[in-house]
């Protein structure tokens, strides 16, 4: 994936997010809130504990994901490296960095705390959105996109008709004032 395709997916889940907060009551500026936007997802899902873990979550794995990098890059700049770049095309190229062992201990742990936020994090919002789209009659099997494409799901519910609030359907249509 390159940046440029996160960056597009991001833009379309945020905008779709706007309506879908929209036609339900809520502020669509609620949407540009991280977090909170989370939140409100769980609001509107009549989940609102895991709206709360969501908010908490995401946020949290993506400070593990920047302590990682970081220190990754830390540890790059501060300790001795090599690099091998091999000669014909069947060897694969090299980079080693001669590190403590107790540094070498943080920067796996660390991978662990991130592995193990990032299955959280994938888990609870699987359940929101499960239950998000189960609220609003919905086939169970939109969880697949929620998990790999969410920018495919929030453009289907942006752009649908019904919209539940408080557990009713509403059909939304054009009404003419006279």
């Amino acid at each position: 994936m390159t940046i440029g395709y996160i960056l597009i997916s991001a833009l379309v889940c945020l905008i779709c997010r706007c309506f879908i907060f929209y036609k339900r009551d809520e502020k669509w500026q609620k949407a540009f809130i991280p977090g909170y936007n989370k939140y409100i997802i769980g609001k509107i899902s009549n989940n609102k504990k895991l709206g709360i873990v969501n908010a908490i979550m995401h946020p949290v794995l993506s400070l593990s994901f920047f302590f990682c990098f970081c220190f990754e890059l830390w540890i790059i700049g501060n300790y001795s490296t090599s690099a091998t770049v091999p000669t014909n095309t069947n060897d694969a190229s090299m980079f080693q960095v001669m590190i403590p062992e107790n540094i070498a201990n943080i920067a796996i742990y660390s991978k662990y705390f991130l592995i193990a936020m990032a299955l959280i994090t994938i888990v609870a919002w699987s359940m929101m959105m499960w239950k998000f789209t189960l609220l609003n009659k919905r086939s169970p099997w939109f969880i697949i996109l929620w998990v790999f494409v969410p920018a495919i799901p929030y453009m289907i519910f942006a752009i649908s008709n019904t919209v539940c609030i408080e557990n009713k359907i509403y059909i939304m249509k054009r009404v003419e004032k006279t």
